[in-house]
This record gives structure tokens, sequence and C-alpha cells, in this order.
């Protein structure tokens, strides 16, 4: 191998040296880069890092409010049922109201016709007694003038009396609830007018006794004294 001139010693030096500046630069580079990309990666880590702790805390919060959204989606299923449940029990509850009202409808309808039919007996019971009243004050006052008293009228049979008319007219081919259920507003004011004709009749009645038992009174007193 032939020995190196100086020419080549010079440049293989100049060469080294170049090579080495070059390594230094490259060197040099390489830390920089190195730092850079060091710092990026820590800058890279720590926003990883931000976004974990904030998807975590999403996380979390997402299951707080899918744990409220269950809440309330059992305490509107509870409403509901309840909703529901209280609405078929105001719906028996109005059917029962409806029930008692139709059973109080009909209870005061029946109340009202048994009222009506035992207002209707009386008025005809009234009236057969006003009519007895009549024929008994009849013969009274005939006894009272000194009359013969009409022995049938007193007994009801005579024809003209009010009370057999009563008895054989009043009903004729009717029963007696449909006699009564026929009672009017007119008859029941001339079953009044006959009452208080009676009532008048009977007291010319008491008047006339009263008088003929005190001229009666009267003629025993004289009667004693001449006999004494």
């Amino acid at each position: 191998m032939q020995s190196m001139t100086e020419k080549q010693y010079e440049e293989a030096l100049t060469t080294k040296d170049n090579l080495e500046d070059e390594c230094k630069t490259l060197k040099n580079i390489i830390l920089r880069s190195r730092k850079k990309h060091k710092e990026e990666i820590g800058r890279l880590s720590k926003e990883l890092e931000d976004k974990t702790a904030e998807v975590l805390d999403s996380n979390r919060e997402n299951d707080k409010l899918q744990r409220l959204l269950e809440e309330e989606q059992s305490t509107s299923r509870l409403l509901r049922d309840q909703v529901g449940a209280t609405f078929v029990q105001l719906k028996e509850e109005k059917a029962k109201i409806q029930a008692l009202e139709a059973g109080l409808a009909e209870a005061n309808e029946s109340c009202q016709q048994e009222k009506e039919l035992l207002i209707a007996e009386l008025s005809c019971d009234l009236d057969e007694c006003v009519n007895k009243l009549q024929a008994l004050t009849s013969v009274g006052h005939e006894v009272l003038d000194g009359q013969d008293p009409n022995v049938s009228r007193l007994l009801g049979l005579d024809p003209l009396s009010p009370d057999f008319s009563n008895r054989s007219n009043s009903f004729g081919n009717h029963s007696r609830s449909q006699v009564i259920t026929a009672k009017s507003v007119d008859e029941l004011k001339d079953l009044i007018g006959k009452v208080n004709v009676t009532k008048k009749s009977i007291d010319d009645m008491r008047r006339k006794l009263s008088e003929t038992i005190a001229d009666s009174y009267a003629d025993t007193a004289v009667q004693n004294c001449i006999s004494q």
C-alpha cells in the first residue's frame, strides 16, 4: 500500500473535521429534536390526562343522570299506576252515587205516591164520615124539633140518605183504590165545603140540644116545686 501524500493527508483531516462538525450539528439537531419531542409528548400526555379526567367526570355525570332518569321513570310509572287506580275508584264511586241517586229518586217517588194515596184515602174516609154525620145530624134535628126520627136514615138505609148514597154510589163497580186515586183537587175542595156545612149543622144541633136540656131542667124544677 502506498503511503498517503501530504496533500491527501490534509484532505483527509479536512474531511474528518467536516464530518465531526456535521456530526456535532446532527447531534445538536437530534438533542433539540428530542427536547422538542419530549416537551410535545409531555404536553400531549398532560392534555390526554386532562381529557381522560374530563371523560371520567362526564361518565360519572352521565351515570348520575342515568340514575336520576331511572328514578324519574320509576316515579312516573308509580304516579301513572296511582292515577289509573284513582280513575277506576272514581268510576266505581260515580256508579255508586248514580245508583244511590236512582234509588233515592225511586224512594222519593214511591214515598210521594204513598203520601198521595194516604191523603186520598183519608179524604175518602173523611167524606164517608161527613156523610154519616150529616145523616145523624139530620135525624138529631128531627128529634130535637119534636118530629118522628127517620129510622131508615138513622140506619143508613134511606136511598136519600147521604150515608146510603156514599155506600152505594161512591165505589160502584170500581175498587176502593181506584176511587181513592181518582180524587181531584175540586173534589177535595167540595169535601172541605161539606165539612164546614156539617160543622155548622153540628153546632146548630148542639145549640138546640142545649136549649132542650135547659127547658127539660126548668120543667123538672117547676114540677119539683109544685109537688113540694
